[in-house]
């Protein structure tokens, strides 16, 4: 227990304790990160690595006197729940709140990967697996798990390559967020996520993944594929997926949008196709119900959108920055507006002619378009007369 530094800390690390009233502590200068080369593997001793750590930690909340006036309790990391060291390296186990973690990081093989989940040691239920900026990795197999599970599953910043169907298997009925960000991923087991039943979030971000097929989940509520090179998408892709709340589709190169693609998902409140290649938006391409909803279009080519691109929008947000519109026309947005959507139509080549005298001369729903934004020559919408348009339209 150290008193005299701001908040109380109460700190356990394996079988080793810090408990002096007054604890005399190195100073933050020895601990340069620049010269620490500690690795998992060149440790000696486990339990050793382990103490540094928390004797850093220690280090680094003491000297924060001010952060928060409560007691801060880190978990014993030789709880009996973590298999000892030994038997789970390169993988590192440790406890953090009641729940167990495991870090694989540092396997140089898929090989070795899987040796370390099939040996005879008594695994918890995990509440994350972390591999992170392993060059290493390329296939997570079916199998190469074994029967542990996780509710989260963090493989980033890697070579992934590939992610078999049944390699997360064990973890069918404990899953709740799978991230595969940053990777090489060109095959993902798209065909398991059926088998998810408590699965709400997944990251496949900054892949090389080229199709995003029919997807069915009962409980998925978000879904991000952004950095990929899509280019197109299946109208039916988010049909069978009743909960999605969030979709980010962002700088994929997708250059077309089919009627009916975003039409039946009832609790839809984010959508961001942003940084692609659309030029077009179709008749019930985007339908959203929820009050308030965003739908990031900006930094596309759009330059048509038909009557009834989006529908069902109340009170929400559509940005269309940054694209290459140049009318807006009464039977396209006046319905729209009348919703009380906010459009974001900042940084178009808007002409300003006569397609746009509906709307400088209301000014209640004018009010709904983003005041920022311009005709191509400049001039502000807000600042455009309303008799010159009267007189001249």
């Amino acid at each position: 227990m150290f008193t005299g530094l701001g908040p109380v800390l109460t700190l356990r690390c394996g079988v080793w304790s810090l408990a002096s009233a007054s604890p005399v502590l190195p100073s933050l200068s020895s601990f340069n990160h620049h010269n620490l080369k500690l690795s998992l593997r060149d440790a000696h001793d486990m339990e050793t690595y382990q103490r540094f750590v928390c004797l850093l930690l220690a280090v680094f909340l003491c000297v924060e006197g001010d952060v928060a006036d409560e007691s801060v309790n880190w978990d014993d990391l030789s709880d009996p729940s973590c298999p000892s060291a030994g038997e789970l390296s390169p993988c590192v186990c440790f406890v953090l709140s009641k729940s167990a973690y495991l870090d694989c990081s540092a396997v140089e093989s898929e090989e070795e990967l899987a040796e370390v989940f099939s040996r005879n040691v008594a695994f918890p239920p995990f509440k994350k697996l972390t591999i992170e900026n392993n060059t290493h990795l390329k296939v997570l197999r079916a199998g190469a798990l074994g029967n542990v599970s996780f509710e989260e599953v963090f493989i980033h910043g890697g070579v992934l390559e590939e992610v078999e169907n049944g390699s997360l298997s064990a973890s069918y009925s404990t899953a709740l967020k799978l991230n595969f960000g940053s990777n090489y991923l060109t095959s993902f087991n798209f065909d398991d996520i059926q088998f998810f039943t408590r699965l709400q979030e997944i990251v496949l971000d900054d892949n090389k993944l080229y199709e995003l097929p029919h997807i069915s989940s009962n409980s998925l509520t978000s879904l991000s594929i952004g950095k990929n090179p899509l280019s197109s998408l299946s109208n039916t892709a988010f049909a069978d997926m009743p909960e999605l709340r969030a979709v980010s589709i962002f700088d994929t190169g997708l250059n077309n949008l089919f009627e009916g693609t975003f039409v039946g998902l009832a609790n839809l409140t984010w959508l961001d196709l942003s940084g692609n290649e659309l030029t077009h938006l179709h008749i019930e391409a985007i339908q959203v119900r929820v009050f308030g909803a965003s739908i990031h279009l900006d930094h596309n080519s759009i330059s048509v959108v038909l009557p009834g691109g989006v529908t069902g929008l109340k009170g929400g947000f559509v940005y269309l920055y940054n694209n290459k519109i140049s009318v807006l026309e009464e039977e396209v947005w006046r319905a729209v507006l009348e919703e009380g959507n906010t459009l974001d139509f900042k940084y178009n080549p808007l002409a300003c002619g006569c397609d746009i005298a509906w709307l400088v001369r209301n000014t209640t729903l004018l009010k709904f378009v983003d005041s920022m934004t311009t005709c191509e020559n400049g001039d502000l919408l807000a600042d455009l007369d309303p008799a010159y348009y009267a007189e001249v339209c």
